[in-house]
């Protein structure tokens, strides 16, 4: 697992974050404090994801997709989700 903390948001995440909702502040919640760190869907990523309750009951899984091979590492996208189940997370 790499250490995400020192990562750089990239302006496709931004863009990103912007159309989904996500502030830089969750983004950077997730970074420092995941719940899980898991293999990316490509070789050298990462993705870091977190819950975050939207009131009860309603929760979201966000999850910050990292690529690792660079130096920083990159903040590649972000979204969330509902859907716990397929990534293997708890609600």
């Amino acid at each position: 697992m790499s250490d995400l903390r020192s990562a750089h948001i990239t302006d496709h995440a931004r863009l990103a974050m912007a159309r989904r909702g996500i502030t830089e502040a969750q983004v950077w919640q997730v970074l420092w404090a995941p719940h899980a760190v898991v293999p990316g869907n490509r070789p050298g990523r990462e993705i870091a994801q977190g819950t975050v309750s939207l009131g009860d009951p309603q929760r979201v899984l966000r999850r910050v997709v990292v690529e690792v091979g660079q130096d920083p590492p990159e903040v590649v996208t972000v979204y969330a989700t509902t859907r716990f189940r397929r990534y293997g997370a708890k609600p």
